[in-house]
């Protein structure tokens, strides 16, 4: 897919053209989840906060890297654990379809796949956070993610048409979630 990954615009259902012609909406079947998308980098946020602990044993120096990727496998584990329910239960979900299971389960692990995107950009920068300095990977990781739902929360809601008020409550609710977790992460150590 040339470009990255298609976002659809959203459009009238059955709303004419200047030839008169009636438009479906615009869905490519490889387009981004943006829920899906927010949905991982929530997982992958959340399971950060509770496995990442900067200050490892007594008397140690931080995280060791084996430490490191052990907190990565997790996430990436749970991230596939949820990946795989959702493409579980949007399959059994369109078993009254025509569709042969082969295409639904397909389908199903094309749109899912946002899930498991979303988990990248926490896990890129508790990666090379730990490179540098281990002892606060898991918190930059977790402020990295809060201000890319907050970015993405309010991009999404404006294509989708929201303004004024809302669209500023929409993108605060979804950072000041991110916040929390910071805040859970800090309690828990």
């Amino acid at each position: 897919m040339a470009g990255g990954p298609v976002i659809a615009e959203p459009v009238e259902p059955g709303a004419g053209t200047s030839s008169g012609a009636t438009v479906a909406p615009l869905r490519p079947r490889h387009a981004v989840d943006p829920a899906g998308y927010l949905y991982g980098a929530l997982v992958a946020a959340a399971v950060l906060t509770l496995v990442d602990d900067p200050q490892g044993e007594p008397g140690s120096r931080g995280q060791t890297s084996g430490e490191v990727m052990a907190h990565l496998a997790v996430v990436v584990g749970t991230l596939l654990i949820y990946f795989v329910v959702h493409v579980y239960t949007r399959v059994l979900g369109t078993r009254a379809t025509a569709e042969p299971t082969d295409r639904r389960v397909w389908s199903g692990v094309v749109h899912e796949c946002s899930i498991l995107a979303g988990g990248v950009p926490a896990m890129a920068v508790y990666l090379a956070c730990a490179l540098v300095n281990p002892e606060h990977a898991g918190t930059w990781a977790l402020w990295v993610t809060t201000v890319l739902f907050g970015v993405l929360t309010w991009l999404l809601a404006r294509r989708a048409g929201v303004r004024g008020f809302l669209l500023g409550l929409e993108a605060v609710a979804m950072t000041m979630l991110g916040y929390l977790m910071i805040v859970l992460k800090a309690a828990l150590q």
